[in-house]
């Protein structure tokens, strides 16, 4: 490596972690604080092509036509979150019962493992063997010290009623946070419909004091920001509902059949859809562990049913990702599952797909020549022309 392409790689790294230390700080210190503004800054540009429209074709203010639109989409992702977010939390809360209920019945755990272990060879049996009794035997000694300690010598004269007075401070606190929530929730609303109504302004007043013209830093970040990126989103939205009516679709046809019992088939279609974003794993990391388990151990009608289930999900995957997903999208496997177990790791599930993004944007900056840290194909430098012509 000569000297200069060593001076342009430590650039490129210091740029890249650069990046990444602003956006974990703006995680951490501001994103909260100005949710609002990026919520209606977000919808403000999303908005822009429909109010354009029928402002033009119907000669409505724009502000009243803003107003009505951001009503309309805040009012739909209520009544979303009211019907659809309501079910879905029931089945998921249900089914999380059931799971728990399942794993604190040590005679139920017992039974499941003892019958996995006794169709195992008889020479990895009896390797295995003592290793399990060990272990179950301290899983059930940590339920027996959980119930003991939950019931057993319960004396109301010696309740320590420091317990609930010592919560009252947080749920005060909670309290509190209800009128600023409220306050939040009507900033956005309002700040939404003036930036919507505004954009023009706006964009207008970025164009004349920022170096660039049409082409500056903001106009960039926002092409890429609002066209690849939202173009990604929207493609994987639409593979996940995709996997989730499938899966919907084979649980249900599998309990008219009389092979699965379960009444939380929606619960568990949402929860593999999801999970089917993951990289490497996908639907596969639920579905296959399932199946094999049956197959082997359980039912195995429904083991065979979910493993023609998931064959049909990968092909459909197959045909439907490349059509909705551009190459210069693509990004290493490795370095995937590190980008979202680190942001999982510090900021939770925001952080996952917020880091993801974040990747992302610096991926398709090298695409468009801005920075160069992603080595980019020639291929993909000769697409990116003929869509900027």
């Amino acid at each position: 490596m000569s000297v200069e392409r060593k001076k342009d790689f430590i650039i490129n790294v210091a740029f890249f972690a650069l990046i990444l230390i602003l956006f974990a700080l703006f995680l951490q210190y501001l994103f909260t604080p100005l949710l609002p503004i990026i919520i209606g800054l977000t919808l403000s540009v999303l908005l822009q092509g429909p109010v354009n429209k029928v402002v033009e074709k119907t000669k409505i203010p724009k502000g009243v036509v803003s107003t009505f639109f951001v009503l309309l989409v805040l009012a739909i992702f209520v009544v979303f979150i009211i019907f659809v977010g309501v079910k879905v939390f029931g089945e998921l809360k249900g089914l999380l019962q059931f799971v728990f209920s399942k794993v604190s019945d040590y005679s139920w755990v017992e039974e499941k493992v003892f019958g996995i272990i006794n169709t195992l060879p008889e020479v990895l049996k009896n390797l295995l063997l003592p290793e399990v009794e060990g272990i179950l035997a301290g899983y059930k000694s940590i339920l027996t010290k959980d119930a003991t300690d939950s019931l057993a010598g319960f004396d109301i004269s010696k309740f320590d009623f420091s317990l609930i007075t010592s919560r009252v401070p947080g749920v005060l606190e909670t309290a509190k946070q209800i009128p600023s929530f409220l306050i939040a929730t009507i900033i956005t609303v309002i700040f939404s419909c003036f930036a919507t109504a505004e954009y023009d302004i706006f964009a207008k007043f970025i164009r004349t004091h920022v170096k660039g013209g049409d082409n500056n830093i903001f106009s960039v970040t926002k092409r890429i920001v609002m066209t690849s990126i939202w173009k990604l989103m929207k493609a994987y939205f639409f593979i996940c509902c995709i996997t989730f009516s499938e899966m919907l679709i084979g649980l249900t046809i599998f309990r008219v059949l009389g092979i699965f019992e379960s009444k939380y088939t929606i619960a568990i279609a949402l929860v593999i859809a999801v999970f089917d974003i993951m990289p490497v794993a996908g639907t596969g990391g639920i579905v296959l562990p399932w199946a094999f388990y049956n197959l082997f151990f359980g039912n195995p009608a429904l083991g065979f049913g979910l493993v023609l289930l998931y064959i049909v999900i990968t092909i459909v995957r197959q045909i439907v990702e490349p059509r909705f997903i551009a190459g210069e999208m693509s990004l290493p496997p490795a370095l995937t599952l590190a980008v979202m177990y680190t942001g999982l790791k510090f900021y939770g599930m925001v952080g996952m797909f917020t880091f993801m993004i974040a990747v992302y944007c610096v991926k398709l900056l090298s695409a468009e020549g801005i920075i160069d840290f992603f080595p980019v194909k020639e291929e993909e430098k000769l697409q990116n022309v003929i869509e900027k012509t």
